[in-house]
C-alpha cells in the first residue's frame, strides 16, 4: 500500500498578488514539489457553502415559473450542466491528497499547493493548522487600493463575469452583494465581488497568526517579487531552510492582468478608500514587521 504524501507548504493568497508566479517559481526548486493544479480550494469549506447557497438561490429565482425557466440565463444553464464541485474546489481528502502523489519524499522537503482564496476563508487557516501544525505558510500582499483595482479588472474579463462596468458603481453595490444580491450569476460566491472587503488583509492575516507561530509564516510583497524575483525567492528559500538558487530559473510572470483596461476612480473615492485602508495598513505593519506605511504612501 502506498503512503499518502501530505502537503506541508501552503501559499494562501492573496489573489492578484503574484501567487501564480510564485507557485511556478517554487516548483523549480529541486527540493520543492508544487501541485500541478493551482487553486484546489480544499480548505475553504465556508466559501464552498456560500457558493452553493448563492447558486441555489439563483436557480430558485429563475425557475419559479415556466417563463422563468424558459428565460434562464445561459450562465445558469452552463452551471446546471457543469460539475459544481469543480467550480467550488476539491471536497474529498483522498482527491486532494492525490495532487501530491508524484512527490518524492526522499527528494522533496516541501510539498505544497497554492489556493489564493484561502485568505478569504474564515475556516481555512484553522483547518490547515489542524491538518499540518508544522506547516509553512506564505502570504503575498500588495497595496490595498491597487488590489481593489486589479481584482475588479480581472472580474470584468474573467470567469467572475462582472457586469458592472464602473468600479465606483461596483463598490457602491457592495453592501447588497455581501447579502448575496446584485451578484453576477457566474461568480463563484458573493465574496468574490466584494472587492472592498477583500482588501481588508489585516483580518485575513490575523486568522493565520491566531493558529500558527509567526515564525511559520513568510510575507511577500508583490512589488518585491516583480522588482527582483531571484532575491525574493532566495528569501523564501531561506525561510524554508533550503539552498539558495543563483539563477537558471524561468521567471516569466504568470497570470498578469491587463493594465491597459481603463478603471476610473474619482479623487473622492480614492480619498475614501485610502482613509478606510489606513488602519488596515497600520495593523498589517504590526503583523508583518514590514514598513508598509512608508512604502505604500500611508501616513
Amino acid at each position: 500500500m502506498s503512503i499518502q504524501i501530505r502537503p506541508n507548504l501552503f501559499v494562501v493568497g492573496a489573489p492578484k498578488c503574484g501567487t501564480t508566479s510564485l507557485h511556478s517559481y517554487l516548483a523549480q526548486h529541486p527540493q520543492v514539489f508544487m501541485s500541478a493544479l493551482k487553486e484546489p480550494r480544499f480548505w475553504s469549506d465556508d466559501l464552498r457553502a456560500q457558493g452553493r447557497a448563492f447558486h441555489r438561490s439563483v436557480y430558485r429565482r429563475h425557475i419559479q415559473s415556466l417563463r422563468g425557466l424558459l428565460t434562464l440565463p445561459s450562465c445558469i444553464w452552463g452551471q446546471l450542466r457543469a460539475n459544481p464541485t469543480r467550480r467550488l474546489g476539491i471536497e474529498e481528502l483522498d482527491a486532494y491528497l492525490s495532487l501530491f502523489e508524484q512527490a518524492d519524499p526522499k527528494r522533496h522537503r516541501y510539498v505544497g499547493e497554492s489556493s489564493a482564496d484561502s485568505m478569504w476563508s474564515e475556516q481555512a487557516a484553522g483547518r490547515i493548522a489542524e491538518f499540518c501544525p508544522d506547516a509553512r505558510i506564505i502570504i503575498m500582499l500588495r497595496e490595498p487600493l491597487s488590489y481593489i483595482v486589479s481584482i475588479y479588472r480581472e472580474a470584468l474579463s474573467g470567469k467572475v463575469g462582472e457586469q458592472v462596468t464602473s468600479l465606483e458603481r461596483a463598490l457602491a453595490l457592495e453592501p447588497q452583494r455581501r447579502l448575496g444580491n446584485a451578484v453576477p450569476c457566474t461568480a463563484r460566491y458573493p465574496f468574490s465581488v466584494c472587492y472592498r472587503l477583500q482588501a481588508h488583509f489585516d483580518d485575513q492575516v490575523q486568522r493565520f497568526l491566531d493558529v500558527f507561530d509567526r515564525r511559520q509564516i513568510h510575507f511577500i510583497l508583490l512589488e518585491d517579487l516583480a522588482e527582483d524575483a531571484i532575491q525574493c525567492l532566495n528569501h523564501v528559500f531561506s525561510f524554508l531552510e533550503l539552498p539558495a538558487i543563483a539563477g537558471g530559473l524561468d521567471l516569466e510572470p504568470r497570470n498578469v492582468g491587463n493594465p491597459s483596461r481603463p478603471t476610473e476612480l474619482s479623487l473622492a473615492w480614492r480619498k475614501t478608500l485610502r482613509e478606510e485602508m489606513g488602519p488596515v495598513v497600520a495593523r498589517l505593519e504590526q503583523q508583518t514587521g514590514l514598513d508598509l506605511g512608508r512604502r505604500w504612501g500611508y501616513p
